[in-house]
């Protein structure tokens, strides 16, 4: 497989970082949404959210996220933040890169489809369009990285982000997702920004 070219490189060096800020935002506003931070739920919320609140805190406190000491009986939420933009923006490119390559499968016919596959598939998946569609379907192919039981994976990013994140996703040329490395730059490049946060910060000598 042939290797990235420098500016494609630099393509995608741009629209990962870019994505992470995006996904990272979205994530906070949908937990936020969710009351994962709050010391108690809000009323309006019915059973099935009050469900996924208890496992999304549940599975904040695994990640190692504590309580928020600002406010008492809240929670801190930085690390699931962080899995949660992570898995929303991962779903979307791996999906685009199977699609590229022809392999994202259908998990109940067996072949091989397309966007437009998807977007005809939505309504039958109870999914509102393709890229939901696809983004399922890679997750099931990499059981490995997005777990069925992942009570991260049932949540939702705002509108506005999602979109965002798609636009992105699709404004990478096919170049980006037939190269070999493309992969390996892609976990480098969502990394960067935080290597750089720690990099930054003063030592306790200087």
């Amino acid at each position: 497989m042939p290797t990235l070219t420098t500016p494609h490189r630099r393509l995608l060096e741009t629209g990962v970082k870019h994505a992470r800020r995006i996904a990272t935002e979205g994530a906070r506003k949908s937990l936020e949404a969710l009351a994962v931070h709050e010391p108690e739920p809000f009323p309006h919320m019915g059973k099935p959210q009050l469900d996924l609140r208890s496992k999304l805190l549940a599975q904040a406190k695994q990640l190692g996220d504590g309580e928020d000491l600002t406010q008492r009986g809240a929670s801190e939420i930085k690390r699931l933040v962080e899995k949660l933009a992570y898995d929303q923006w991962h779903r979307l490119l791996f999906a685009r890169y199977l699609l590229e390559n022809q392999l994202l499968i259908s998990p109940e016919h067996g072949v091989a489809v397309s966007l437009d596959d998807c977007e005809e598939l939505a309504p039958s998946q109870g999914l509102k369009d393709s890229w939901a569609v696809a983004a399922r379907f890679a997750a099931v192919e990499l059981p490995e990285i997005f777990r069925a039981d992942d009570p991260a994976g049932a949540v939702e990013l705002p509108v506005e982000d999602r979109k965002s994140l798609i636009a992105l996703v699709t404004g990478l040329p096919v170049d980006v997702f037939t190269a070999g490395d493309s992969l390996g730059w892609c976990y480098q490049f969502w990394q960067a920004d935080k290597k750089e946060t720690v990099h930054s910060r003063p030592t306790a000598w200087a």
